[in-house]
């Protein structure tokens, strides 16, 4: 006869977790001859998932470490209530210990959060409240994941800075309405809209101000309409663009501090200041060309523009490297690479430059192989691509194609890229297409003293049948 019987103390959720008495598993024991013991622990012979309604019960079997014919382990449990609760769909959760088959039999009992019924936006008065939804990621339906409603209160104030409301606050908060359901509600104090009225550079000596400014996106508002903006993460990426301007200009230890925004009540705008440490401005010390077999060290020196004693640009150098590989791409040379090894002499503010290159091995055109003709006959295209499968790859022959292939007018884009092949020494060229309109029809009318009322009807056709051919047929 089958005994079943609930243990006289489950093991609950983390507050608090108890492990199951061994005393009282020893009696029941005496009990049950059939009882499988592992380890002083009985065997899991069973585990059962109730509750999980809005997440998959696959997903939670995944989440736990006790598995079937495991020996029962109260720390493993509480591991597995831990790793549950880290899902964030759950408010509670309970763990029953039943015997079951000479065994335990565990039930994780699964009290999940409660859903959204719906999203309240209050305080919304200069920015339409169906924008400000578009900026979450919350769903009628679904549960309040944790740490969301802060996540999407910054995106929502991020958006209201995007707008001039550089005061805005938004506060999000959750309304229970029943047990199972929550309303979510922002509260937004949007505070007065503010433009950028002025952006100042402290700290700069060698670059003028203009210049610096030059490079930014962010701007003062001009003529009470064009720019003035402030949006935090444009000016984030405006404070690189400083830093980059200034690498190209030779001054490799510049600092650019964190702007300060100052906020001008009387003036209703805000002032950006921006603070930045120059250091000292480097020149190039020697420069160094190594690896070079294909070509003569003079040819490649000739194109590079970096020169000794000139002030060192990091743009102008990756320009250098750029040139040296199209050099050898015309060849064939392909992989080729020309990585620039530099020495800096931070003392003397110097900067040594090698050019170490590595030539590779010629590259042959494998395949070619065209797409996105949707009505263009292949043959068309491939009359316009100059390079040969099997022959050494050229890279001005691949440019010459692409123009050849654009000058038919069939296409609104038309892309060349390649791709390794079947061999390290096999390029495959891909010839993307992107179709246009060929064909025009017209119509008209008129009226003639002598012919009365007359029409005309006009039908081109620039790609007749995806055959490159042109046709025009008109009456009246």
């Amino acid at each position: 006869m089958a005994f079943h019987e609930t243990l006289p103390t489950p093991v609950t959720s983390l507050r608090p977790a108890l492990p199951l008495p061994l005393l009282v598993l020893y009696l029941l024991s005496l009990l049950l001859p059939g009882w499988v013991w592992a380890q002083d622990q009985p065997l899991v012979t069973q585990i059962d998932v109730v509750g999980a309604r809005k997440v998959d019960e696959s997903t939670v079997r995944f989440k736990l470490k006790t598995r079937v014919g495991d020996a029962y382990s109260p720390e493993v449990v509480r591991e597995d209530i831990k790793s549950l609760y880290s899902l964030g769909y759950f408010e509670d959760i309970v763990v029953q210990a039943d015997i079951f088959e000479g065994g335990l039999k565990l039930s994780f009992v699964l009290y999940e959060k409660p859903s959204i019924q719906s999203i309240k936006i209050v305080g919304a008065k200069k920015i339409d409240a169906a924008k400000l939804k578009g900026k979450i990621d919350l769903v009628e339906g679904a549960i309040v994941p944790p740490g969301s409603l802060t996540k999407n209160a910054d995106k929502m104030r991020l958006f209201y800075e995007e707008e001039g409301y550089y005061q805005a606050r938004v506060d999000g908060r959750e309304e229970r309405i029943s047990p199972q359901e929550v309303t979510v509600v922002f509260d937004i104090v949007e505070g007065d809209k503010f433009d950028v009225g002025e952006i100042r550079i402290v700290g700069n000596k060698y670059l003028k101000e203009k210049d610096i400014k030059g490079k930014m996106q962010t701007s003062a508002v001009w003529l009470w309409f064009f720019g003035g903006t402030l949006k935090r993460e444009e000016l984030q990426r405006d404070l690189d663009r400083i830093r980059a301007y200034y690498l190209d200009n030779g001054f490799l230890d510049i600092a650019v501090d964190e702007p300060e925004i100052q906020i001008d009540e009387a003036k209703r705008d805000l002032r950006v200041v921006i603070r930045v440490e120059e250091g000292p401005q480097y020149r190039i010390g020697t420069l160094a060309v190594k690896g070079a077999s294909l070509f003569p060290e003079a040819d490649i020196r000739r194109l590079i523009r970096t020169q000794s004693g000139g002030i060192f640009s990091r743009e102008m150098l990756q320009g250098d490297v750029v040139a040296i590989t199209d050099r050898y791409a015309e060849r064939g040379y392909l992989f080729a690479d020309a990585a620039p090894i530099t020495e800096t002499r931070r003392t003397e503010h110097i900067v040594d430059v090698s050019l170490e290159i590595t030539e590779g091995r010629q590259a042959f055109v494998n395949r070619i192989e065209i797409v996105g003709n949707t009505r263009t006959r292949e043959k068309v295209i491939r009359r316009g691509i100059l390079l040969i499968e099997g022959d050494v790859f050229n890279s001005t022959l691949l440019q010459a194609s692409r123009r050849n292939v654009e000058s038919l007018g069939f296409f609104e884009e038309v892309k060349l890229d390649t791709r390794r092949g079947t061999a390290e020494d096999k390029v495959d060229v891909v010839v993307d297409v992107k179709e246009k309109p060929t064909g025009a029809f017209s119509i008209g009318g008129g009226f003639s003293s002598v012919d009365g009322v007359i029409g005309m009807v006009s039908i081109s056709q620039s790609n007749l049948f995806g055959y490159g051919k042109r046709a025009l047929v008109s009456g009246q």
